[in-house]
């Protein structure tokens, strides 16, 4: 089957830096968007699960518009449907450059500081702003993976259809800690 014949392909693309790992993620998810309209073809299933591969658990999407958390797996479904993969190209070019170290105490916002501590599970995270979202990132032992995601307006951005269809296809997905909901419901504008 294609999705599995190229997971160690990724690690070994994705494993350098932030910014590999944010290409490899917008190159598979892209190859998840050309292939959208046959959602259970191996291919977009590849592209998908190996998009999937750089978040890391628990991981999400958060609209602060509406206040609504999307697991990570549906997240990135929507994500690709909505062919937002350049947002995580324009988050790699983004990360050689500004790759902000992001922990609890230097967020103001009392709900974005319980955001951030979730997310980062005590461990120093990574943030990459752009107009409409930030990306959390995280340094593992696989390398680096997407701890979250923040979009300011899921509706302007155009992704708001794509997060409920997607939360409506797999409803045996949403895997989310309560707290990491809780949390992120108190994140008001930025916060960062």
């Amino acid at each position: 089957m294609y999705g599995y014949k190229v997971w160690h392909e990724f690690d070994n693309a994705a494993s350098l830096s932030a910014s590999s790992l944010l290409l490899e993620v917008a190159r598979h998810m892209q190859n998840g968007y050309e292939h959208r309209d046959k959602p259970k073809s191996a291919r977009f299933n590849a592209g998908h699960e190996l998009a999937h591969k750089g978040w890391r658990f628990p991981a999400g999407l958060y609209d602060v518009a509406t206040g609504q958390m999307t697991s990570g797996i549906k997240a990135i479904r929507a994500l690709i449907v909505s062919g937002k993969a350049s947002w995580f190209q324009d988050a790699a070019f983004m990360a050689m450059e500004n790759l902000e170290p992001t922990s609890p105490a230097d967020v103001s916002d009392v709900g974005a500081r319980k955001f951030v501590a979730s997310v980062s599970r005590g461990e120093l995270l990574y943030r990459i702003e752009g107009p409409e979202w930030v990306i959390l990132m995280s340094p593992t032992r696989a390398g680096w993976r997407i701890a979250g995601i923040v979009v300011r307006d899921a509706e302007a951005a155009g992704i708001k259809d794509a997060l409920v269809m997607s939360a409506a296809m797999s409803p045996g997905c949403a895997i989310v800690s309560i707290a990491l909901a809780a949390a992120v419901a108190m994140l008001i504008g930025t916060g960062f």
